[in-house]
């Protein structure tokens, strides 16, 4: 039961719905965000290149990857606590028109080029992080319990 006055009351409610909506998408922007600062290192597949040698490239793909697993993950959770629909769909379109996008920004820095391959890899992490979706906890090893057992008491009152 909540105490005070009623319309202070619904005020905070109010507030704290927005604040629901609103966390999901200020985490979602900061990720973004950090996905724009890491293309926009100069020269970084070379230097990269010195720590990881031959698996430079597959380290590398594996990060873009994992970046759009969780945009994804991130657009999908916004959605979801902004608008009652699956957000599936939207989700996967606004990583990929992000990827396209950061591809882009990419051909504008020193030593970096756009490519399509890294967009349709960041497509496919996208894909990844909607799969992802799928396992929810519990899903994928649920045990079975049997109903629980009436006690005599119970029956007796």
């Amino acid at each position: 039961m909540k105490l005070g006055r009623p319309e202070a009351n619904a005020a905070t409610g109010s507030h704290q719905s927005f604040m629901v909506k609103l966390a999901p998408w200020l985490l979602t922007l900061g990720w973004m965000a950090l996905i724009y600062y890491f293309s926009d290192q100069p020269d970084s597949a070379r230097l990269t290149e010195k720590y990881l040698g031959i698996w430079n490239v597959t380290i590398r793909k594996l990060a873009h990857l994992t970046e759009y697993a969780v945009l994804c993950s991130l657009y999908r959770w916004s959605l979801l606590k902004s608008f009652a629909g699956q957000g599936r769909l939207p989700a996967f379109l606004l990583s990929v028109v992000y990827a396209a996008l950061d591809e882009w920004h990419q051909s504008h820095v020193a030593g970096r080029s756009a490519t399509l391959s890294d967009v349709l890899v960041d497509a496919g992490g996208a894909l990844f992080g909607l799969a992802l979706w799928q396992l929810k906890p519990g899903k994928v090893a649920q045990v079975e319990r049997p109903p629980a057992q009436s006690s005599d008491k119970e029956h007796q009152a």
